[in-house]
This record gives C-alpha cells, sequence and structure tokens, in this order.
C-alpha cells in the first residue's frame, strides 16, 4: 500500500475516538460504545451551538458540541429541554425513561437521549414517517422545544462541560414507545426534503417557500372540490400554517436572522397559495408535479437502489421506444411525399436532433426495405436506339466540406483556380456503349 493509499484510506475511516479519561461503570460503557458505533465519520462540532466545524469523530468527540445521529440513520431520539425539568420528569408525563441525560450544570437545560433501533432514513417511507410521528407526540408530552428536532448538534455525552447521567441500557423499538403516547397525524402534513431545506439556509423567504408548499399542494384538493369551502378559505387555512414555519430567531443556521415581517410571510403564502390552486383546477398539468410511484408493482422489501435501478431501466426502454415510433411516423411520411430519406430530413420531421436520428440507422433501412416490399418500384424499358444519358456524380471534383447540422443553405467557396473550373466537370455523361 503506498504512502498516498493508506493516508486517503486513514482520512475516509477515522479512528474511534478515545473514552473519557475517568472510569465508566457498565451502564456508561454500553452508552459510550453505542455513541461510537452510530456516530457519524466526519461529524459536524463546535464549542458553541452553531455546528460551524466538520472533524474526523476521534477529534469532534473533544468538542462539547456534536452530530450524534448520522445521514442515513437515526439511532438516537434526542429532546431539546431548555426549562429544569425534574428528575422523573418523564413520569409525570407517562414516559420511560431515557437512557442518557446530559445536562448543562449552569443552566439547567439538558439533552434527553433515547436509544431507539435504527430508522433507515433511505429506504421506505412508512418507517421514517411513523418515527418522526412519534417523535412530535414525545415532544407535545415532555414539553421540549419543537424546533430542535434532534440537531444539528447535541451536547457531546461525557464532555467535562456537562453532567452526563446514564439510566438504562434498553433499546426501544418505536412500537415500545407507542404504548406510551397516541401518535399525533397533524392533518396537512407534509415534509418537505432535509436536503432541500438545507440547501436554502442562506434565503429565509427561500427556505419557508421549500418548507411548505408541500403541505399546499396535498391539501388544496379538499378545498377545491364540488363540496370545498373555495380558494379564500384554502388561503386562510393554509397562511395559518406558513405562519407557523416563520420561526428563524435563535436558529443558528440562519445566522442570527429575525423572524419574516407579516407583509413577508403573507407575500410566500399568496404565492403557494395561488400556484396550488391552478394546479388543482388542470388535471393534465397537475399529473406532471406527481411522481408515478408503486407503477410497476415493485416489491417494497427490495433495496431503494434497486428500485430505482429497475426503475431506470424501465424508463430508458419506453423513451427508446418512444424515439423509435417518432423516427418510423417520419420515414413514412417522407417516402409518402416523394422525399430523399437523409439524416437531416428526419430529423426536421420527427423533432429529434441530427445526432439522435443517426444511433437510429437500422430503424430507418428497416423501415425503407418494408415499404420497398410492399410497393416495389417499376422497371423501366430500356431502348439500344435511343440512349438516356445518366448524370454520374465524380466525388474528386467536389470540394470537402465538414458536416453540418441542417446546412441545407451552406455556401462553400471556390478552391479551384479559373484554368482548373474551366476544365473540370462536376457532372458528366455517361452513356452505354451500343449494343453489339
Amino acid at each position: 500500500m503506498t504512502g498516498l493509499h493508506a493516508t486517503a484510506l486513514s482520512y475516509q475511516t477515522p479512528d474511534e475516538p478515545a473514552p473519557p479519561a475517568r472510569a465508566l461503570n457498565a451502564t456508561e460503557s454500553w452508552a459510550w460504545d453505542r455513541l461510537v458505533q452510530w456516530l457519524p465519520y466526519f461529524p459536524r462540532c463546535s464549542s458553541q451551538s452553531n455546528a460551524a466545524l466538520t472533524r474526523p469523530r476521534n477529534i469532534a468527540c473533544r468538542y462539547p458540541y456534536i452530530t450524534v445521529c448520522r445521514n442515513d440513520y437515526r439511532a438516537w431520539l434526542i429532546f431539546d429541554l431548555d426549562h429544569q425539568a425534574p428528575f422523573g420528569h418523564w413520569d409525570d408525563c407517562g414516559l420511560p425513561p431515557p437512557n442518557l441525560i446530559v445536562r448543562d450544570p449552569e443552566k439547567g437545560s439538558a439533552h434527553w437521549y433515547y436509544a431507539i433501533s435504527p430508522v433507515y432514513l433511505k429506504g421506505r417511507q412508512h418507517p421514517i414517517s411513523y418515527a418522526k410521528a412519534i417523535y412530535r407526540a414525545m415532544v407535545e408530552k415532555l414539553g421540549s422545544d419543537p424546533d430542535y428536532a434532534g440537531g444539528p448538534v447535541s451536547k457531546t455525552p461525557f464532555h467535562s462541560r456537562w453532567e452526563t447521567l446514564c439510566l438504562h441500557t434498553e433499546q426501544y423499538d418505536l412500537s415500545d414507545l407507542q404504548e406510551y403516547i397516541e401518535p399525533a397525524a397533524p392533518s396537512y402534513s407534509a415534509d418537505a426534503p432535509d436536503d432541500l431545506l438545507n440547501q436554502h439556509t442562506h434565503s429565509r423567504h427561500l427556505w419557508l417557500f421549500h418548507a411548505t408548499r408541500f403541505i399546499a399542494y396535498r391539501m388544496v384538493g379538499d378545498f377545491y372540490s364540488a363540496s370545498g369551502q373555495g380558494y379564500q378559505a384554502f388561503f386562510e387555512r393554509f397562511h395559518e400554517i406558513v405562519k407557523r414555519h416563520n420561526r428563524f430567531v435563535g436558529r443558528s443556521e440562519f445566522a442570527g436572522k429575525g423572524n419574516l415581517r407579516p407583509s413577508q410571510v403573507r407575500a410566500v403564502a399568496s404565492s403557494i397559495a395561488r400556484f396550488a390552486w391552478e394546479l388543482a383546477g388542470d388535471p393534465e398539468r397537475s399529473k406532471r408535479y406527481q411522481k408515478n410511484r408503486g407503477i410497476m408493482g415493485l416489491d417494497s422489501d427490495l433495496p431503494l437502489k434497486a428500485r430505482q435501478a429497475l426503475s431506470a431501466q424501465r424508463t430508458h426502454h419506453h423513451r427508446r421506444r418512444s424515439t423509435q415510433e417518432r423516427i418510423e411516423a417520419a420515414v413514412r411520411n417522407l417516402k409518402a411525399e416523394g422525399a430523399s430519406i437523409t439524416f437531416v430530413a428526419v430529423a426536421q420531421a420527427s423533432g429529434l436532433s441530427r445526432q439522435t436520428v443517426a444511433k437510429y440507422r437500422d430503424v430507418i433501412e428497416r423501415v425503407e426495405e418494408q415499404l420497398a416490399r410492399k410497393s416495389p418500384a417499376p422497371k423501366l424499358a430500356s431502348s439500344s436506339s435511343s440512349p438516356t444519358p445518366r448524370l454520374r456524380l465524380v466525388h474528386s471534383a467536389l470540394p470537402e466540406t465538414s458536416n453540418v447540422n441542417f446546412g441545407g443553405h451552406k455556401i462553400t467557396t471556390d478552391r479551384y483556380s479559373p484554368e482548373q473550373a474551366a476544365t473540370s466537370r462536376l457532372y458528366e455523361p455517361s452513356i452505354p456503349p451500343p449494343d453489339s
């Protein structure tokens, strides 16, 4: 292994963090091992709760704030309790005890960690939505910060700045937590993709637009239907939802910016509502904004990448078949009109590019053969007494030109001298010899 390869490999897989300096009991050792097991290789970390740095995991654990959950798996449910919750507060809320409590000894605020069976975040949507519903219901019961949502950073367990209390080593299934709560099913909820929201943290308007527009697409049908309440009721209901999402104060990803003004929030809501209302009134247009999921009837247990690969094959097959049909129709129309069959002519008749048509040469030749078999060309009777001169193209006399797309009116300059032009003949008659 070369030195460069070894360096790249060590960069891709950082060393495991060193355990805390103090001795750990059995419960604390279990908590530390599980924390390291599900820790990202390069988590975000910082000295303040702004997630400003990205460091290898063995270095990131030295910071008081760290991203505990990975992008592909959720192994912890973390709740932010800003108030000083007494010990046993979970019993008062009718919930099971957390596995870890990481507390600020000065302010009394804490992060509660619940170890759950890992949920794959890039697979089926049902387990992901189920976990989010469980989390929202527990947030309501505990009275924790509803805007925290488990990140982007949490108090680092076992850091010297915090008090870390390990209560037990039981891992919860989502079904276990459901026994303590009734998962909230809020009306008209539609979560925007996290990567989409993370791309627009530079603009509060764009973030608010993408965070709420999926909700409008889902709820507009109930108001647009014959028994619906009309556009005004739809807008007022949606406007209230957008106002609830206008919470930017104290959020580190927005660099300390405040909430949008009421007029700005109303403008965002009005823009989305008008578009959704027009979309609901045009079924053909609405279909273009709906993903055709489930049409192949694939097994839901297949990995997401495998289903996407099969879907891509199906899409490619349908696209190629559609292109072939357009080219076949263009060739038939040109033949019916008596026009020459060239790549440029077929491209113009089919609305495709010449490069695309050139890839389907076999299709063009097949259609020409089929048409020739159906209507063979008539044979002309030849007469020896009056031979008909035929023009033969002398290629050596033609100037060389490069291929140009749709170059029907290309003008070339004469590259020959006047003497050569006078003696050269582009076309010379080719008369067959008389019969002997």
